[in-house]
Protein backbone atom coordinates (compact mmCIF):
# COMPACT_ATOMS: atom_id res chain seq x y z
CA UNK A 1 0.00 0.00 0.00
CA UNK A 2 1.48 3.35 -1.08
CA UNK A 3 0.96 6.07 1.47
CA UNK A 4 1.08 9.71 0.45
CA UNK A 5 3.47 11.72 2.66
CA UNK A 6 1.58 13.71 5.25
CA UNK A 7 2.05 17.50 4.90
CA UNK A 8 1.80 17.82 8.67
CA UNK A 9 4.98 15.71 8.85
CA UNK A 10 6.80 18.40 6.87
CA UNK A 11 5.47 21.00 9.29
CA UNK A 12 6.71 18.88 12.20
CA UNK A 13 10.15 18.59 10.61
CA UNK A 14 10.32 22.35 10.10
CA UNK A 15 9.11 23.03 13.66
CA UNK A 16 11.73 20.68 15.14
CA UNK A 17 14.48 22.31 13.09
CA UNK A 18 13.36 25.79 14.12
CA UNK A 19 13.22 24.86 17.81
CA UNK A 20 16.70 23.34 17.72
CA UNK A 21 18.16 26.29 15.80
CA UNK A 22 16.88 28.69 18.45
CA UNK A 23 18.43 26.75 21.33
CA UNK A 24 21.97 27.41 22.49
CA UNK A 25 24.04 25.41 24.95
CA UNK A 26 24.48 27.42 28.15
CA UNK A 27 27.96 25.93 28.68
CA UNK A 28 29.42 26.04 25.18
CA UNK A 29 27.29 28.70 23.42
CA UNK A 30 26.70 26.40 20.45
CA UNK A 31 23.42 25.82 18.67
CA UNK A 32 21.71 22.48 18.31
CA UNK A 33 20.89 20.87 14.99
CA UNK A 34 18.39 18.15 14.20
CA UNK A 35 17.72 15.94 11.22
CA UNK A 36 14.30 14.32 11.04
CA UNK A 37 13.90 11.19 8.93
CA UNK A 38 10.62 9.64 7.82
CA UNK A 39 7.58 10.46 5.77
CA UNK A 40 4.82 9.65 8.26
CA UNK A 41 4.32 10.50 11.92
CA UNK A 42 4.52 6.85 12.92
CA UNK A 43 8.01 6.40 11.46
CA UNK A 44 9.75 9.68 12.31
CA UNK A 45 13.28 9.41 13.64
CA UNK A 46 15.02 12.46 15.07
CA UNK A 47 18.80 12.81 15.16
CA UNK A 48 20.03 15.51 17.54
CA UNK A 49 23.49 17.01 17.10
CA UNK A 50 24.83 18.98 20.06
CA UNK A 51 28.10 19.77 21.76
CA UNK A 52 27.38 17.81 24.95
CA UNK A 53 25.01 15.25 26.44
CA UNK A 54 23.40 17.75 28.82
CA UNK A 55 22.36 19.89 25.86
CA UNK A 56 21.10 16.84 23.95
CA UNK A 57 18.74 16.12 26.87
CA UNK A 58 17.51 19.72 26.91
CA UNK A 59 16.84 19.71 23.17
CA UNK A 60 15.11 16.31 23.33
CA UNK A 61 12.88 17.62 26.16
CA UNK A 62 11.95 20.71 24.14
CA UNK A 63 11.12 18.60 21.08
CA UNK A 64 9.08 16.14 23.16
CA UNK A 65 6.95 19.03 24.45
CA UNK A 66 6.06 19.99 20.88
CA UNK A 67 5.63 16.47 19.51
CA UNK A 68 2.39 15.93 17.61
CA UNK A 69 -0.22 14.05 19.57
CA UNK A 70 -1.64 10.90 18.00
CA UNK A 71 -5.11 11.24 16.55
CA UNK A 72 -7.63 8.74 17.94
Amino acid sequence: MNRVPDTSVEMTKQRYSAIAAQMQCPLHQRNARVIVHGEHHDDLEVEIFCCCELFVRRVRHALDKTAPQPVH
